[in-house]
């Protein structure tokens, strides 16, 4: 129960105001730590104080640990060590942790921002200083070897607590309870039970019952569960206590077993086992040397008995002092005739002695060495010659194996690079295929052969033939164009003839060549010659092309009807149709050579005069024209078609240019926007663009309204949005383009 408790306490904690913290429970804790005498207490006091220094460094590496920033176990922690420090205003170390407690208080929390601006802790400095003050205090209070033992077995002990789950209230003496408390307990207890059974009537005299206990709680401000119990007795003095019996009573209850409570101890601390925790430098021997402990590093296991009987728990203490024998010397087998594989090292802390097997290895005595063979450990950078060359060494690496034979009878084999070598001869002739290497060791010689090739001589090179290796990117021209030769590859084959009357062919890419006819080309040319000289012997070859005539002038020779308008006959205000009406128009080609080309040109696009039947009644004559634009040549023509007007039924009407729009308000919603604007005069219709803003395409939507809502957009996007109107054929002016983003 006081762990579960113990949590709910640090829990609520976390949730406190440090503020308060700071301004009211640690000034208090301050100004009674002020008034502590500072002298030097007697000896069993100074074992306890050192006990206690042991307990708040483990404490203070474990909040470190978990890397705790703000808490009150951290103030709790701190005014601790000030207690304590008080006791001994006369050492060396008390101003040193004064100063040290005011940098670290003053800076909780202890977090801040690196260079990127993450969030970083910074505890890290604060609670080195700390712990390396608390030594140094500790150091004085017990001297260097007591210092030394107690650290070694009271930290051991500090540390298994708290792995077992215990905070630095678990290491406090626990408050006790007088009975005159118990009494008051009891009485305080029984008055909330009335209270939460309504067997009392709930009045103002709630308030006396809570003052009471707040009475009863400052009594014992060393337990857990105190902090919090001034928070719960502090709401319910204010908002009366209905909502707050099941916190109060368990407040009680932890408040009673931490007064009625004692913790076990332990009994008896005894040298369980010994373990090598990290094996010596040398492991490795020969015969006649001795054992060198140096690095060998040995812990040990302490098993510890508790006075309430519980399951016995132990502890490790690390790097212990041992001994061992460094003086007489290792043989590879015992008197027995076993071969040796360990070493003893014993551990005696004065109660209990343990030994440990150190494994070694000793090796038997080298008796003699022997060269047996040798091989090419890396062939030399060149292998292939001309008759009369000199044999070049460069990257040859010649590697000898030996046999060793020990006094065991045993034998072992040993390669040995860069050998020492010798060689058959110094210059090489055609046929050749090896040059042999020889290496002598102790009057024993062995060789080895090295593979070579021997080449004739090359008598000449000469250029054979070439060849297009890429066609260039260009083989079609209009006549008079120059030859453009951009991707053109040429490759050219060399012939190689040697002293021993044999020939090799390679290839040469991207041969220098000149293009001989290609500045002017001409519509009767296929190809266009390519030429290489090289010493002397020139090749060529031919780049086939297309060489087009072009045009040099172009006109409208003639402009015919292949079928009439479906629609002679119009009304006044009518707009005039094209439809069912095809020309072809003839177009007169003179091309680069002189020559007459006539090219027909179907069902061409044509303008009229005017788009609506005009309001003159009777016959009247329709323009077509055809407007010829091509290669920068452009030519017009006109057609003219007999039609009819009549008069309207009831008026004539004129058709006028809408005006420009002007865009009222644009609002964005939700995937959709929605666009206003004011009537335009003489509009029919109008027309909405839209486009996401930084791309080419506009979407149009028509509509007959004044507004328009959009739907189906992209959600977070930014549109542009503009609006022009629509009489019929004719379209007004574009409205101002507006942008709004969408949700």
């Amino acid at each position: 129960m006081v762990e579960k408790l113990l949590k709910l306490f640090i829990a609520s904690a976390m949730v406190f105001s440090l503020t308060l913290v700071k301004n009211t429970h640690v000034h208090a804790a301050e100004s009674n730590l002020e008034s502590e005498t500072g002298v030097f207490p007697n000896s069993n006091t100074i074992r306890e104080d050192a006990d206690l220094l042991s307990s708040l460094k483990v404490v203070g590496t474990k909040l470190q640990s978990r890397k705790v920033e703000d808490s009150i176990d951290l103030y709790r922690w701190l005014y601790d060590i000030l207690y304590l420090n008080n006791k001994y205003s006369d050492s060396i170390s008390s101003n040193s942790i004064k100063d040290e407690f005011n940098e670290a208080r003053d800076h909780i929390p202890f977090k801040g921002v690196d260079e990127n601006g993450n969030e970083i802790f910074t505890g890290d400095k604060y609670y080195n200083s700390m712990n390396a003050v608390l030594t140094s205090l500790q150091k004085e209070i017990v001297g260097e070897d007591s210092f030394q033992s107690l650290r070694s077995k009271k930290d051991a002990q500090i540390l298994s607590q708290i792995k077992d789950g215990k905070s630095l209230d678990d290491l406090r003496e626990n408050p006790k309870m007088s009975s005159g408390d118990e009494n008051f307990f009891n009485i305080y207890y029984k008055r909330g039970q009335d209270y939460k059974d309504k067997t009392i009537k709930l009045d103002e005299s709630y308030k006396e019952w809570i003052n009471n206990l707040r009475r009863l709680n400052a009594k014992f401000p060393q337990s857990s569960i105190y902090y919090n119990f001034v928070d719960i007795l502090n709401e319910a003095y204010k908002n009366t206590p209905v909502n707050y019996y099941n916190e109060i009573f368990g407040a009680l209850n932890s408040l009673w077993d931490q007064t009625h409570y004692d913790f076990a101890h332990v009994t008896s601390n005894t040298l369980d086992s010994i373990e090598i925790k990290q094996n010596p430098s040398v492991t490795t021997y020969t015969d006649g040397e001795t054992f060198n402990s140096n690095g060998l590093v040995i812990d040990g296991t302490y098993k510890q008995v508790w006075s309430d009987g519980r399951t016995p728990t132990t502890y490790t203490v690390n790097n212990m002092k041992y001994t061992t024998d460094t003086s007489t010397k290792l043989t590879y087998y015992d008197n027995s005739g076993n071969h040796i594989t360990s070493w003893p090292v014993t551990v005696n802390d004065g109660v209990t002695s343990k030994t440990v097997n150190v494994p070694i290895t000793i090796k038997p005595k080298l008796n003699s060495t022997k060269l047996t063979s040798i091989s090419i450990a890396s062939q030399p950078k060149k292998t292939v010659y001309t008759d009369g060359d000199a044999f070049k060494t460069d990257g040859l690496s010649i590697k000898g194996t030996f046999s060793k034979t020990y006094s065991d009878g045993s034998v072992t084999y040993e390669d040995k690079d860069n050998m020492d070598y010798s060689l058959s001869s110094t210059y090489l002739s055609v046929g050749q295929t090896a040059i042999t290497a020889t290496v002598t060791s102790d009057g024993i010689t062995k060789s080895v052969d090295i593979p070579v090739t021997v080449n004739a001589k090359l008598n000449s090179t000469k250029l054979s033939s070439i060849k297009i290796a890429s066609n260039p990117t260009k083989l079609t021209y209009n006549e008079g164009d120059k030859f453009d030769d951009t991707g053109l590859a040429i490759t050219g084959t060399y012939e190689k003839d040697y002293s021993d009357g044999s020939k090799q062919y390679y290839d040469q890419a991207n041969m220098s060549y000149t293009v001989v006819d290609g500045d002017s080309l001409k519509s009767t040319q296929k190809s266009v010659k390519v030429r290489v000289n090289d010493d002397g012997v020139e090749k060529s070859v031919e780049i086939p092309v297309t060489v087009n005539k072009v045009v040099k002038e172009a006109s409208i020779d003639q402009l015919y009807f292949v079928s009439h308008p479906n629609k002679v006959k119009y009304k006044a205000g009518d707009k005039i149709t094209t439809k069912g009406m095809k020309v072809n128009a003839v177009i007169k080609k003179t091309m680069s050579d002189g020559s007459t080309v006539y090219e027909t040109k179907k069902n061409v696009k044509v303008l009229t005069s005017y788009p609506y039947a005009v309001a003159q009644i009777g016959s009247t004559v329709l323009t077509i024209t055809y407007k010829y634009k091509e290669n920068g040549f452009s030519d017009s023509k006109d057609l003219t078609q007999d039609i009819e007007v009549n008069k309207k039924d009831t008026h004539l009407v004129n058709v006028y240019k809408p005006a420009k729009v002007k865009i009222k308000s644009i609002k964005a919603g939700k995937k959709k926007l929605t666009v206003k604007w004011k009537k335009s005069k003489h509009a029919r219709k109008y027309k909405v663009y839209y486009r996401v803003k930084g791309t080419k395409k506009w979407k149009s939507k028509t509509v007959k309204k004044t507004s328009c809502t959009i739907k189906k957009l992209k959600s977070k996007k930014t549109y542009q949005v503009r609006v022009r109107a629509i009489n019929l054929t004719l379209k007004g002016k574009y409205s101002k383009t507006k942008t709004v983003k969408v949700k």
